[in-house]
């Protein structure tokens, strides 16, 4: 159920994004009109970080999508989520000191899950009192066994503290906040779970999380996450690179053909598309195409058809052929054929220009 869900809002806001994409294009980037589609993408990004999560649900040994962000920029935007929830008897001040070029490899729906959780937490251990106080503070540091880290050469990290002047913990409380189901809250105030899978996230991106507390006097929460140069590709790709490219769609839903039609033709590339893989081999056998983007719930009247088997059958006929395949979420069959060089990878819907190139970039950056 949850794939279907995940499957029919994508295929709703693959159009929205390339769209915008394509207007923002048209505009220039001091307008008022590039910022009104600067907004649109950015709803439709947070739009599709919540349906990866629904699609998450159902999904089992499967890829984590995680992507590169500047740390300053992502924390930020976590921060004004929870600005909302912040009653006004705190005072609630963030410092960020951190360079623009390095930042984090995150799922950022996570990453917000786990800032909101723990500024909540610091709104209700403060509660009513009227000085309230939350303090958060984003720096770089490197660390290593001095500081409780074990594994590894000492090494930077984005170092995120939350320190609150609420009431505090003893000693034994601290000692179980992280397990499932303890809390310190009334039965209507939480779970206990939140901490929990706080705990989960920083831990699925190589990341500790560590907590000082005196009772009475108020608790640190401090997130440690291993820090990342940017080294994102761009549309800034040489255009003369771009234009020697032909690629071939293969999609049965004709509003993302005509999108990525629009969006991709824009930068001179070689593109034909079509619905089914018979006209696909049809194309392939008349024209040298060195990409195949195939999407992977392709299917003969109401009988689906597997775009792993096809990817294999044709390799033989075109070794050259980039093989990606695009699909709603990730499956296991996907990531072993990757790794037997059935296919060159894949994309997780919704897909834009910008997400196509950079595929295609990745594998063969020359």
């Amino acid at each position: 159920m949850t794939g279907g869900i995940a499957h029919e809002f994508n295929n709703m806001l693959t159009p929205i994004m390339a769209y915008a994409e394509l207007l923002q294009y048209r505009f220039d980037s001091a307008s008022e009109e590039y910022e009104f589609t600067a907004e649109i993408l950015d709803a439709a990004d947070h739009a599709k970080e919540v349906i990866g999560n629904i699609s998450q649900l159902s999904r089992r040994n499967m890829d984590t999508v995680f992507r590169f962000y500047p740390a300053g920029k992502l924390l930020r935007r976590s921060v004004k989520l929870a600005h909302p929830l912040c009653p006004e008897n705190i005072s609630f001040t963030q410092t960020y000191d951190l360079p623009d070029n390095k930042g984090i490899l995150c799922n950022e729906t996570q990453m917000n899950q786990v800032i909101l959780n723990l500024c909540v937490n610091a709104f209700h251990a403060i509660g009513q009192k009227p000085d309230g106080q939350v303090a958060l503070h984003c720096c770089v540091k490197t660390l290593g066994p001095q500081d409780g880290f074990t594994i590894g050469e000492p090494r930077p990290y984005i170092s995120i503290s939350l320190t609150d002047n609420g009431c505090g913990m003893e000693r034994s409380v601290i000692s179980q906040i992280f397990n499932p189901f303890f809390t310190t809250k009334l039965g209507s105030q939480g779970t206990g779970l939140g901490l929990s899978i706080v705990e989960q996230i920083v831990h699925s991106h190589k990341g500790h999380i560590h907590v000082e507390s005196t009772l009475g006097q108020g608790t640190c929460f401090t997130l440690s996450l291993p820090i990342v140069d940017q080294t994102i590709v761009t549309q800034t790709q040489n255009k003369a690179d771009i234009q020697t490219l032909s690629i071939l769609i293969v999609d049965n839903n004709g509003k993302i053909l005509r999108m990525l039609e629009k969006t991709l033709s824009r930068d001179g590339i070689f593109l034909r598309t079509c619905t089914n893989m018979d006209d696909a081999s049809i194309l392939l056998s008349t024209n040298a195409f060195d990409v195949l983007l195939i999407d992977a719930n392709l299917s003969h009247g109401d009988i689906p058809l597997d775009t792993i088997d096809y990817c294999m059958d044709i390799a033989p006929k075109y070794p050259h052929l980039m093989k990606l395949v695009m699909a709603n979420q990730v499956r296991k069959e996907m990531i072993e054929a990757k790794e037997h060089g059935l296919i060159e990878g894949y994309l997780e819907k919704p897909v834009s220009d910008v997400m196509i190139l950079e595929a295609i970039h990745t594998q063969h950056p020359k």
